[in-house]
């Protein structure tokens, strides 16, 4: 780490700044020239020694410029046909840029492809005004590590690691991604790219790569570009649901499993618009059907069986009640006929005829054999048929069921 340190302040002090890295095809050299603060560098398609030209200098004209004085550091491959350079250097801002260029193997001159202010990018809180840089390219999928200076001179790192995996159509101010994992425990990433499509993302053994696009019956377009989304799902069949705007609607994007899709259906907005032929409905219907072609439970049957047995019952004995009521009244009037005071018209009755439900003997009349004390209790054979517990014994009966 003293080395590496001794090494970036030795560059940040001297007055002309180089870089150099080797390649498959050579050594790449470059400086700043001190009077101009452009960037020379040796023809690039140089093979053992590298050739720098003097009067006629290469120069690279990179879109953010270098400050004067800038340290260098810079790194690059040979790719089986061209060499490339990734160069790093400061500007008047103190920001640090990438400038990347490609070489023209016939020509000797490299070719400017963008440069990248990755200070701003990586959000560094403080840059050294004068900095020293040095660089370290590990490997295609390691990437870069770019070592500079803070404002306390302590030397820090900046990594970069390339891409492995492209999302199309992407917008960093999406408004929401959906995820679900199937039965295998493979993860996918929902989201709505800008052209109003909807997109997959799976991971497989640590992979992530971009899943085939469905049909637009399966996966409808959106109305807006990087939507918002729902994802809903059952890991243990691989089931997912998807919800999200298309044509005014809600849609419902549905994968019966971890692979097969069918075709995305609008959400009914009451139940009487909702498919009745569904599975579902189907199923309910015929478990109705059969529930319905049982009949009458047996609670139900003994029920109705001992509700007519007392109905029967009822019938007979209200019968036989007004046959003794009538005979009883017809005893009655005789007697009165007998009895009666002379300014009593014939035939009318001793007793008022709310009476006839109280008993008509009574202690305090003579105990005459015209008055049949069986006969005149008759009523009460209605008061036991009219008695509550009558009426109770049915829920009783239907419990015990």
């Amino acid at each position: 780490m003293f080395l590496l340190w001794l090494m970036i302040w030795a560059q940040a002090t001297s007055t002309t700044s180089l870089y150099a890295y080797n390649t498959a095809k050579g050594v790449q050299v470059g400086a700043q020239d001190p009077k101009t603060g452009e960037i020379h560098y040796s023809n690039c398609n140089s093979e053992k020694t590298p050739i720098f030209p003097i009067e006629k200098p290469n120069v690279i004209k990179v879109g953010l410029k270098p400050r004067n004085g800038t340290a260098l550091a810079a790194a690059g491959w040979w790719t089986g046909e061209k060499v490339t350079a990734s160069i790093f250097y400061q500007t008047d801002e103190s920001v640090i840029v990438n400038a990347y260029c490609e070489c023209n193997m016939t020509t000797g001159k490299l070719t400017y492809i963008n440069n990248w202010a990755i200070s701003e990018t990586a959000e560094v809180k403080s840059v050294n005004n004068e900095t020293g840089l040095s660089v370290q390219l590990l490997a295609a999928e390691e990437g870069y590590r770019l070592f500079y200076h803070n404002e306390d001179g302590d030397v820090m790192m900046l990594r970069y690691i390339p891409k492995t995996t492209t999302l199309p159509s992407w917008d960093p101010d999406i408004r929401s991604l959906g995820m679900s994992i199937d039965s295998s425990r493979s993860r996918s990433i929902f989201y709505v790219g800008t052209n109003k499509k909807l997109y997959q993302v799976t991971e497989k053994n640590g992979e992530w790569a971009l899943a085939p696009n469905q049909t637009g019956k399966v996966w409808p377009q959106a109305d807006d570009s990087s939507a918002d989304l729902a994802v809903a799902n059952e890991q243990s069949n691989g089931e997912t649901w998807i919800y999200y705007w298309a044509n005014d609607s809600i849609v419902q994007v549905h994968r019966k499993n971890s692979k097969d899709w069918e075709p995305a259906k609008v959400l009914p907005v009451n139940a009487t618009s909702a498919d009745q032929n569904s599975d579902d409905n189907k199923d309910s219907q015929e478990t109705t059907n059969s529930s319905g072609s049982k009949g009458l439970s047996t609670g139900a049957k003994a029920g109705i069986g001992v509700g007519v047995s007392m109905g029967v019952v009822l019938i007979a004995g209200l019968i036989w009640y007004l046959i003794k009521r009538r005979a009883a009244k017809k005893d009655q009037d005789t007697e009165a006929e007998g009895d009666q005071a002379p300014d009593q018209s014939p035939g009318s009755p001793e007793v008022d005829e709310a009476a006839t439900l109280k008993p008509v003997y009574s202690p305090s009349l003579d105990d005459s054999p015209k008055a049949d004390p069986v006969e005149m209790e008759s009523p009460r054979v209605m008061a036991e048929l009219e008695h509550p517990p009558v009426i109770y014994e049915l829920p009783e009966n239907d419990g015990k069921k």
